[in-house]
């Protein structure tokens, strides 16, 4: 069974079903930063007043892009969906995506607004969640695997937790999945899950091993 993604290293990887419980939203905007990025937060789609601003370099001291005053913006009010500079990985949850712009939630009660630009790009939970290395059941006592996307179908067993996205259900709620090919097992099981309930993740993902 793959190990779960460590949290902490020289950079943190934050993960919102640990860590926080903001709404869904429609997707996620994925920044695909360099050591000149710089992104100002609104408080609206008219950028009339600035509310924030963070300013990537290159951090010499650990030999990764980083953030000016991380520890500040995460104290404060910075807590994105992941945050994992090591790996070029940082991302919000998005509440609206209009034509030059995406309101998204930069903590899990506070929106702000950012500009729409080359190095910013909006995807579906969907199309996210089949690009993770690996997902798990949070309780998998408690979360069966079932043949069909709806609780009264055949259930599936599975003893190791390791597996791949394949869809989403029509309806959101569910998703199907198989072992990945990377799994340390010989189970082969494909099967859907309920992913969430609401605005509720039911899933643990891993973006890399």
């Amino acid at each position: 069974m793959i190990k779960k993604t460590l949290f902490f290293l020289s950079i943190t990887l934050i993960t919102l079903p640990s860590l926080s419980q903001s709404p869904l939203g429609i997707g996620l905007v994925k920044i695909e930063f360099d050591d000149k990025t710089v992104i100002d937060f609104f408080d609206s789609p008219e950028f009339s007043n600035k509310l924030k601003t963070i300013e990537f370099f290159n951090d010499k001291s650990i030999n990764s892009w980083n953030i000016k005053d991380l520890d500040i913006h995460k104290k404060e009010w910075l807590s994105p969906e992941t945050l994992w500079l090591d790996y070029s990985q940082f991302s919000f949850r998005c509440k609206t995506k209009i034509e030059d712009c995406y309101e998204i939630y930069v903590s899990d009660t506070k929106t702000m607004w950012i500009k729409a630009t080359d190095y910013t790009h909006f995807t579906t939970w969907e199309t996210y969640l089949k690009e993770m290395f690996s997902i798990e059941r949070l309780n998998p006592k408690e979360q069966e695997i079932y043949s069909r996307p709806y609780s009264k179908s055949a259930i599936i067993k599975a003893t190791e937790e390791c597996f791949k996205v394949k869809q989403l259900s029509k309806n959101g709620e569910w998703i199907e999945i198989e072992t990945a090919n990377h799994c340390e097992t010989e189970e082969k099981i494909t099967g859907w899950i309920q992913w969430r309930d609401g605005d509720k993740i039911l899933i643990d993902y891993h973006t890399t091993s």
